[in-house]
This record gives C-alpha cells, structure tokens and sequence, in this order.
C-alpha cells in the first residue's frame, strides 16, 4: 500500500492522564480500511510525575495562556499591568 499521508496530533500534555484513549480513537479512526490493520503507533509517555496534573486550569498562575520566549521554549505570559 502507497502512503498517502501522515498524521500527527497535538495536545495540551498538562491535561493528561495516561489514559491513551486519544491512541485508542486514533487508531480506530484511521483503521477501518484494508492494508492499514497493523499500523504502527509511537507511545509517548510524559516524564517527570505521573498522575493527574495539578492547577492546570489556575489563571492566576499561568496568566491565561502561553508564550514563546526568547530562548525558544515556551513560558507562562507575563502578568498584565
């Protein structure tokens, strides 16, 4: 079978809890068709911690969202004011 395309999927690891129910639609999204039964899945696990991230959804913490810095890795945005 001749690979027509790639897929990828992004997601907010913060909210993660290692359920891999985003694998498992995935896989059985992308499936259904003859040739494609034995695809293969990368299993990321996310490192350091496990279980349940906390304060994810704090506003107060994380000022509403996220910004590239200088450096080029990601960051909290900077209070207003």
């Amino acid at each position: 079978m001749r690979v027509m395309a790639q897929m990828g999927m992004v997601m907010n690891l913060d909210k993660c809890i290692g359920c891999h129910t985003c694998s498992v639609t995935c896989k059985q999204a992308w499936t259904n068709r003859a040739g494609t039964e034995y695809v293969w899945f990368n299993n990321v696990e996310t490192r350091p911690g496990q279980g349940y991230p906390r304060r994810y959804e704090d506003q107060e913490r994380w000022h509403g969202g996220w910004v590239l810095n200088k450096r080029g890795s990601w960051c909290s945005k900077p209070a207003a004011g």
